[in-house]
Parts: C-alpha cells; structure tokens; sequence
C-alpha cells in the first residue's frame, strides 16, 4: 500500500507542472516574428585578430531576415522586444592558436509562474559551439560557426513556426 501511495505521489509531482496540452507550440520559439540581434560580449583578443561586431550582427540579421523574421534595428528595439544575445570569448593556447566559445541566446521576457505579474528577461533559447583556430584564420571560423548557430535556430524556428 505504501508503494502505490508513492507511485501516486511521484506520478502527480512529476505531472504537476507539465504544460497544458493542446494549441502550445512545441518549441519555445512558436509565434516568434521579430526580433533585435546584440553583441553582449566580443572579446578583446577577437576584435585585435579582425573579428567585426558590425559582420556578425550583420550577418546573424541577413540570415533571420531572409528565414522571414523581422529583424529590428537599434533604434526600433524596445526594452520588451525578444533580443539575440552574441557572445565570443577567445583564449589563447599554449601552441599558440585560439580556442573560442561562441554563444547564441534568445532572450525576452517571462512570468513567473509563482505571479504572473512579475516579468523579468530570461533565455528561452540557447547553443553554441566551441573551437580551435590560428589568429588569421579566427574571423571567417566565427562567421562560419555563427552561420551554424543561426541554421539551428532557424530550424526549430520553423518547425515551431505553421
């Protein structure tokens, strides 16, 4: 009898909090339309060795654009307004080539489920990749490496998206 009475407590904590079945999109990113695309962070070894914040916002932009999202500029952007978040931060190896840590986040506003009336921003969508790469080589691997990030968001975007 105790174990059934567990098995039910178990079953109900883990069902609890499942979401509503029904209309919800499968991915968080069902219903996206628009959005800002930021440079939180661009290493100062990335920047000495020719990476451009300006290329990548450019082309993150060009690509979400052409996929059919709205792409804001800076002077559109509203503090309520989904944002991409880029990060690229490089270290630089004992042999002498930089790895880097390139980051893709969808931030934008939530509720708390404990009160629907306290907003804040969190991520809802996140990846990134990771690589080695000589100082010469650094900005087109980071295009490259971005142009992977944006594909795969751009795919759950689209199987979220009727």
């Amino acid at each position: 009898m105790r174990n059934a009475a567990l098995s039910v407590l178990l079953l109900l904590f883990l069902f609890a909090g499942s979401p509503p079945t029904g209309s919800r999109p499968t991915s968080v990113l069902g219903g996206l339309e628009r959005l800002y695309v930021h440079i939180s962070y661009l290493s100062e070894m990335a920047t000495e060795v020719g990476v451009d914040e300006q290329d990548l916002v450019s082309e993150v932009s060009l690509n979400l654009s052409r996929a059919g999202l709205v792409v804001l500029s800076a002077e559109s952007y509203r503090p309520d307004t989904p944002f991409v978040s880029i990060t690229l931060d490089t270290v630089v190896l004992p042999s002498g080539d930089m790895a880097y840590h390139l980051s893709f986040e969808l931030q934008e506003d939530v509720f708390l489920a404990r009160d629907k009336y306290v907003v804040t921003s969190g991520s809802t969508w996140y990846s990134s990749r990771f690589g080695i790469s000589d100082d010469t080589a650094l900005p087109d691997d980071c295009l490259m490496s971005v142009d992977s990030l944006v594909d795969e968001f751009l795919a759950e975007w689209a199987g979220a998206t009727p």
